[in-house]
């Protein structure tokens, strides 16, 4: 379960799963592109350890919710 917060052109996110995993994201958006930064927090089902995972997303937007014709 998750959840993502916009505000004016910064998202920010949490999220967690009961299989011990914790997640949080953050980033920004403009007009065409989107950078968003992820880390995961999740417990090894082979060891009894918790590890850590980093996540770098890039989002190129071609075409805007406003300009698409139905």
């Amino acid at each position: 379960m998750g959840s993502t917060l916009k505000y004016k052109n910064f998202l920010t996110g949490i999220g967690g799963s009961t299989s011990n995993s914790f997640k949080i994201n953050i980033g920004a958006q403009g007009d065409k592109m989107r950078i968003i930064y992820g880390f995961n927090y999740a417990k090894s089902v082979i060891e009894d350890k918790f590890y850590g995972t980093h996540n770098l997303s890039f989002r190129y937007i071609l075409r805007s919710k406003n300009n698409c014709k139905k």
